[in-house]
């Protein structure tokens, strides 16, 4: 079977971005340069083919919520790519969330897993 001429997308297109290593996920989606839509399954694992009008974009946070509802979770690579902290702080222009807005409004720091952290680096530079 002759591959389609496409980019990667989703988490492939993370993995290849900050250089992560992990295990295969189940699911793979690909951007077609052109062509349709088209599922090719082979030894339990899907690689998607989707037509260009579906590509997600070059922002970060774009491929992260491209990934989450068409690939589902995949852990170890999510832990690869977010214990850098410089990319934590890295969320592109149209990405602001906003219950993290309210929080730096009212109190100047924002609450993560790790307790509170002083965030007026991150706002100065996205707020």
């Amino acid at each position: 079977m002759d591959l389609p001429e496409s980019n990667p997308a989703g988490y492939q297109w993370l993995a290849e971005k900050f250089g992560a290593a992990a295990m295969p996920h189940w699911k793979k989606t690909r951007i077609l340069v052109r062509g349709a839509r088209r599922l090719v399954e082979s030894d339990g694992r899907q690689m998607e083919y989707l037509p260009a009008a579906q590509d997600p974009g070059n922002g970060v946070f774009d491929q992260l919520e491209f990934a989450l509802r068409k690939e589902g979770l995949h852990l170890e690579l999510l832990r690869k790519v977010m214990v850098r902290p410089r990319y934590l702080h890295a969320p592109s222009a149209t990405f602001t969330p906003r219950k993290a807005r309210a929080a730096t409004k009212s109190k100047g720091r924002l609450r993560t897993n790790n307790g509170l952290k002083n965030s007026s680096l991150f706002w100065s530079r996205h707020g």
